[in-house]
């Protein structure tokens, strides 16, 4: 059972059968229920959707469970109910439903903006009518805030983290097996909810052991910074992050089995997405009053023009108000000269000594570029005179080998051309040079 062995922290349980006023005590999701507190799972039960002022405090939730009918009707007809209501009751009914279809879609996009993990509709309708009507309301709601094009593309997404399935199925005492195939479909909530675990141990071994040294540690640091100038906010969570992956890295173990090799829903399209979040941070997720080395920034005034900052993050630091950047210039690379760069055998890029090829920086949401950066082309430019053109961040490891490359520009020897000879002169060196023993 890896699901449940990798749940840390109480989780939580939408279902109307919790309603102590519903006298509804059969509902299988009281066995569902049963199964997770016998495996010492915490659980958090509430019968109706949690506002959205409240969703913040649900946001470290191991998992979280809704059932699809939360107001306890149905509209299927039953041979066996002689109390079916009337025309005009039904009418009633449906609107009823169709309000809390339409609140439970809505809490589920809702729930995105301060929750990753696994969510799971358990409910006693049909689950590919929940399917259904999901695509239907996402769709109506989602063209208040994404482009149509890719609506489609996001629906797909939230389908991605959902397991529907019926309750009568999961009452048969196999839910943590059918969540374990779910979970071997899923890598990232695999991967998060591993992850975390271990990051939520490492990170209460941190602060104890610096709790230790000294309770009042976040003043020492906070005030060092702060005389030396620098953001203590950024500069305090640096700190810390530092040591939470210095410690992890050597605690932290995937299991394979969950990253197939072959995967033929992965393509190339995907592949340059995910290249380009692994190492660049759009500019919307970035503070707009903090700037370091690896910011870059794109105008097109006629000519489109890529800049990156290589300036040591420690001379970034506006201590008298501005502070300039120094920028190299970069241009767009044809797809015909990015593929010529690339070592297909090593699969990574021919770079000379005089420029570094910075792939896949993301321009807008749709749309990602290729840029080689000219070492022999800088610009000293403010901040200020350039910050509404940035468009996002470059990180580690990336931007070192950029500034280290730069670093062996800079301090380049240059060497004398090796003497032109006629062919026949080179072929009698060629000769000479085999011909040489050494013992």
């Amino acid at each position: 059972m890896v699901f449940a062995s990798l749940v840390k922290g109480p989780a939580l349980i939408i279902d109307d059968a919790f309603d102590p006023e519903s006298g509804n005590t059969e509902d299988p999701i009281f066995s569902i229920l049963n199964q997770f507190v016998n495996k010492s799972i915490p659980i958090i039960q509430r019968y109706n959707l949690p506002l959205e002022s409240e969703l913040e405090h649900f946001s470290n939730s191991s998992f979280v469970i809704i059932d699809w009918d939360l107001i306890g009707i149905g509209l299927t007809d039953s041979k066996e109910d002689t109390g079916t209501p009337a025309p005009e009751m039904r009418m009633g009914i449906a609107t009823l439903i169709e309000d809390s279809e339409n609140s439970i879609a809505k809490f589920l996009i809702n729930l995105r903006k301060c929750y990753f993990g696994p969510v799971f509709i358990f409910s006693n309708e049909d689950k590919e009518y929940i399917k259904e009507r999901l695509q239907t309301i996402w769709a109506e709601i989602l063209k208040e805030t994404v482009r149509e094009e890719e609506i489609e593309t996001e629906i797909e997404n939230l389908f991605k983290y959902l397991f529907i399935e019926n309750k009568s199925i999961l009452n048969e005492g196999n839910l943590f097996q059918m969540i374990d195939e779910w979970l071997s479909k899923t890598p990232s909530i695999y991967t998060l909810m591993h992850w975390n675990g271990v990051m939520r141990k490492t990170k209460t071994e941190i602060f104890w052991h610096l709790f230790s040294l000294d309770p009042s540690w976040p003043i020492i640091f906070y005030n060092t910074y702060k005389l030396d100038s620098s953001d203590p906010n950024i500069e305090l969570s640096n700190l810390l992050l530092r040591n939470l992956s210095s410690r992890m890295g050597e605690k932290i173990k995937f299991e394979s089995q969950y990253f197939p090799e072959n995967n033929p829903d992965i393509s190339k399209d995907h592949i340059n997405k995910v290249i380009s979040g692994e190492r660049f941070i759009p500019n919307e997720s970035l503070n707009e009053d903090y700037f370091t080395t690896g910011d870059i920034f794109y105008q097109n005034n006629g000519r489109r023009e890529y800049y990156l900052n290589i300036r040591p993050a420690c001379d970034c630091i506006a201590r008298n108000g501005d502070q300039d950047l120094y920028l190299i210039s970069g241009e767009k690379m044809s797809d015909k000269t990015f593929d010529n760069h690339f070592n297909s055998e090593y699969h990574s890029f021919t770079e000379g000594h005089q420029f570094a090829i910075v792939p896949f920086i993301q321009i807008d949401s749709n749309r990602l570029v290729n840029v080689r950066f000219n070492f022999n082309k800088l610009k000293i430019l403010p901040y200020n005179d350039i910050r509404n053109k940035r468009v996002g961040r470059l990180l580690p490891p990336h931007i070192t080998h950029v500034k280290q490359k730069y670093a062996s520009y800079l301090q380049r020897e240059g060497l004398m051309p090796i003497p032109s000879a006629p062919d026949e002169k080179i072929q009698s060196w060629r000769d000479w040079v085999a011909n040489l023993h050494f013992e």
